[in-house]
């Protein structure tokens, strides 16, 4: 099914406008492995879409078929109405940022910038300006003598930056951008590309496997699972609505508890493998008799005495781990166990000891895939 998104901040008239990528059925296969299988999504100008999922999920290889470094087996790739799928990269109205940034290490910084307005034959003066103005929107225009041996890690990030954007090009793409970067860095840089993207109203595709990075950056997230599009989403509907046991666990919530649905009259009562059950809210279309996973934020759960009117799970504590200014703590229920995060207090804790566990069920989480 073909997923088309419309920024929060559009007026109507600017989705009907030509959408920045159209991506139509797009599949690759590598002799009887399918890398990537049938994608279908229309992503608007001005928008920042996020590829996320693990390594082997096909994220680079949907990228590199965008960018024109792989030929798809099927489908078809439009970029700003304009069907680029037969193009090679140097004729596609897109520019990549690499991983690796794939800066040249005999060109000075000025020279890297500069390559693909040369290749276009752009006057000397008309380059100077442009590459100038590229640099000082990385805060590297005084840099532009020196060469990448001689920049730091987040420095050639930049300069990789300037040389996607001094072509103006209708969509860039940017390959795993801070992968190389420590984490201090690679935060302060994802904060700047985000600014400098709505900035310059530029369309972004952006390939990574952090889902902090993806709710850092993104208008919109596709998550990708074995070669298609799991969910594509916003981020806060990504967080707050996991349509899949997948999504959920990649998004980062650890606690998935199985059972089944016991009724569904208005609300759910879901009845778990340890003999006990619960009474949620749930619009999902689940029905008595479905197996479903209750999905909880570590956060949304809190500890209490196994005797609590609260506790709705009672285990013993298997391990606490300490986070800053919050402990996570492992019960063990038996049959499973989950994870509560909670402020540290001066109340301890011992490794051993008997707990319940309460639930927010406002905040709980019915999947049914």
């Amino acid at each position: 099914m073909e997923r088309t998104l419309q920024r929060r901040d559009q007026p109507v008239t600017a989705a009907l406008a030509t959408p920045a990528l159209e991506l139509a059925g797009l599949g690759k296969r590598y002799g009887d492995l399918k890398v990537v299988g049938d994608v279908s999504l229309t992503v608007p100008k001005g928008a920042l879409l996020t590829l996320l999922g693990p390594s082997g999920c096909g994220k680079s290889t949907l990228l590199r078929m965008i960018a024109g470094f792989i030929r798809p087996d099927t489908g078809r790739v439009l970029i700003g109405g304009q069907d680029v799928t037969a193009q090679p990269p140097e004729r596609r109205p897109s520019a990549m940022v690499f991983q690796s940034y794939a800066l040249f290490p005999h060109m000075s910084v000025f020279d890297n910038v500069a390559f693909g307005l040369r290749l276009r034959k752009l006057g000397t003066e008309a380059l100077r300006a442009k590459v100038q103005a590229a640099l000082a929107l990385v805060r590297m225009d005084s840099f532009g003598q020196r060469y990448p041996a001689e920049l730091s890690g987040g420095q050639q990030q930049r300069v990789a930056l300037a040389r996607g954007l001094v072509i103006e090009p209708q969509l860039l793409l940017l390959d795993e951008p801070f992968g190389a970067l420590d984490r201090h860095l690679r935060e302060e840089m994802q904060v700047e590309l985000r600014k400098l993207q709505r900035q310059l109203g530029i369309t972004m595709l952006v390939v990574t496997h952090d889902q902090d990075e993806a709710f850092i950056l993104s208008d919109y997230v596709a998550v990708m699972n074995s070669g298609h599009i799991e969910q594509f989403a916003a981020p806060a509907q990504l967080y707050d609505h996991p349509a899949s046991c997948f999504v959920a666990r990649f998004m980062g919530i650890p606690n998935l508890l199985p059972g089944f649905v016991g009724q569904s009259q208005g609300r759910t009562v879901f009845r778990h493998a340890g003999d006990g059950c619960l009474s949620l809210e749930h619009d999902g279309g689940a029905i008595a008799g479905d197996p479903v996973h209750l999905a909880l934020r570590p956060e949304t759960l809190r500890l209490v005495a196994p005797a609590d009117v609260d506790a709705d799970l009672v285990g013993t504590l298997a391990f606490i781990t300490l986070i800053g200014s919050r402990l996570q703590y492992e019960v063990d229920l038996g049959w499973t166990s989950v994870h509560v995060v909670m402020p540290r207090t001066e109340d301890s804790l011992q490794v051993g000891q008997r707990v319940g566990v309460a639930i927010n069920r406002r905040l709980a989480i019915v999947l049914t895939a």
